[in-house]
């Protein structure tokens, strides 16, 4: 059986994280890199260990799935370079992995009898660290052509990855609360570790002390029947005269 064959667009550190994944995992069989300098691609291809670096959408070999990995301002873009080129064969898969947009974006190559889908990880990849297991266990959205997730479904299920269905038009909520479960976090635990080392605390001790805090409240969130039951403090007792308090603490 011949392996299938795909393109990395934007060899980032999503990008890499995948191209590992697929590529140790034996699933797919790596032709091209391309990033915005055949420096870039060289340095990508040096931490994957395959494929060929190029620094131009128009060098890209024919592959059967070609991932789209680059910022999202800039998917629309390569979508239109790679439909007014040509450059991908009939019937190739198309995948971004934006979380905020969804595969009408890339319409242009799916007018040229391309399957485009677009799936996103629901996980924070650290950088640096392309682990080929990081999508064991990993929730991903997708949407798109019925051909491109089926092909995408056969293959995260060896990676042992969660593969949800989303509507195309409900992507910018589902991302907006993403955003909120992830980014907010790191957001909330860099204010919390700043008040603490305003009382005196060292910084590495105040940094173990938000980190235990926030771990006990992830514990109740999933031991919990529901996310209000896991509230605890001032704001589950009503207790406006403490929170009274925090706000003039902190100003």
């Amino acid at each position: 059986m011949t392996t299938m064959t795909f393109d990395l667009i934007g060899a980032g550190r999503l990008g890499k994280t995948l191209g590992k994944a697929l590529i140790e995992n034996n699933l797919l069989e790596i032709r091209s890199i391309c990033n915005a300098t055949l420096a870039s691609s060289q340095a990508a291809r040096k931490e994957l260990g395959k494929g060929k670096p190029i620094a131009s959408l128009t060098e890209l070999e024919p592959a059967d799935l070609v991932w789209i990995t680059v910022p999202d301002n800039l998917i629309a873009n390569v979508a239109r370079i790679l439909a007014e080129k040509r450059s991908l064969k009939d019937g190739t898969i198309v995948v971004h992995c934006s979380g905020v947009l969804d595969s009408s974006v890339l319409e242009p190559l799916a007018q040229l009898g391309c399957h485009t889908a677009s799936l996103h990880p629901l996980k924070a990849f650290a950088k640096t660290q392309y682990d080929p297991h990081a999508f064991y266990e990993c929730y991903c959205t997708i949407e798109g052509a019925p051909h491109a997730i089926s092909t995408l479904l056969s293959l995260f299920k060896k990676l042992g990855a969660a593969l949800i269905p989303i509507q195309a038009e409900k992507k910018a909520c589902y991302h907006a609360a993403a955003i909120i479960a992830s980014n907010f976090l790191v957001t909330l635990a860099a204010t919390s570790t700043q008040l603490l080392t305003k009382t005196g605390i060292e910084i590495s001790l105040a940094k173990a002390l938000t980190q235990q805090l926030m771990q006990s409240s992830l514990d109740n969130i999933v031991h919990k029947n529901t996310i209000e039951d896991a509230l605890t403090g001032p704001f589950s007792r009503g207790d406006s005269s403490t929170i009274k308090q925090h706000i003039e603490g902190i100003n």
